[in-house]
């Protein structure tokens, strides 16, 4: 599999300013533990004699999608309800935040896309760890998923939602809270991409709902058009 570099960290510190507006203090994944060390040959993938999943939108998830939005090779449908912030950094993410409820909370779904270089990860089950492990600091009262994988499209995603009380680092009001969130990671052309999606409880449904079905939207665009567009 294609290696994740050691870069990824500094474009995901860039983002703590807008993590925190809904209660994650750092960025949701965190360089890795095996960044200086020799890596290790990618494990073979076991699952793949096992029939993966296909994540298809319904009808009812569709109708909650706004238009097509470009990211580089990528594209997907953000909720029609979210509004697009503007990128911490050009061409790493991507953010969108769902209407604000009178205690100042609100969904919110990111997009980090981040090409691979030298670390290597043995699975996209590896990489979801790590960026399970860089959450979990900062939540009491912590659980996590079993990661389940699945295909949107022709991407193979794995996915595992996270649930636990804001510790530390969040803005004022939401230390105490019960914060959910679901994290998406694929691999695709040399490039991982990561999907968050995140609310507080306990009006959380809603949006993360909506923020899900965004991300079941996401695809990539054929090679032929991406070359066209390099």
């Amino acid at each position: 599999m294609a290696t994740l570099s050691s870069t990824f960290l500094p474009h995901l510190a860039a983002l703590t300013v807008l993590l925190s507006l809904t209660g994650c203090s750092d960025p949701p994944a965190t360089s890795p533990s095996s960044a200086n060390k020799t890596a290790a040959p990618a494990a073979e993938d076991s699952s793949a004699s096992t029939p993966i999943a296909e994540w298809k939108l319904t009808e009812e998830q569709q109708a909650l999608l706004g238009e097509k939005f470009e990211m580089g090779q990528f594209v997907f449908q953000p909720p029609k309800s979210f509004t697009f912030i503007e990128q911490v950094q050009q061409g790493n993410s991507y953010t969108w935040v769902g209407p604000v409820r009178q205690d100042e909370t609100y969904p919110m779904l990111m997009v980090i896309i981040v090409p691979l270089r030298s670390v290597n990860y043995p699975s996209l089950e590896a990489m979801l760890e790590d960026s399970i492990n860089g959450i979990r600091p900062h939540r009491n009262s912590f659980s996590s998923s079993p990661i389940e994988t699945g295909m949107v499209g022709d991407l193979k995603f794995v996915r595992s939602h996270v649930v636990g009380e804001v510790a530390d680092g969040a803005r004022e009001g939401l230390i105490g809270r019960t914060m959910h969130t679901t994290l998406y990671v694929t691999e695709n052309n040399n490039t991982i991409v990561q999907i968050l999606c995140q609310d507080v409880a306990p009006d959380h449904e809603p949006g993360m709902a909506e923020a899900e079905a965004a991300a079941m939207s996401f695809t990539a665009k054929p090679l032929a058009m991406q070359s066209a567009e390099d």
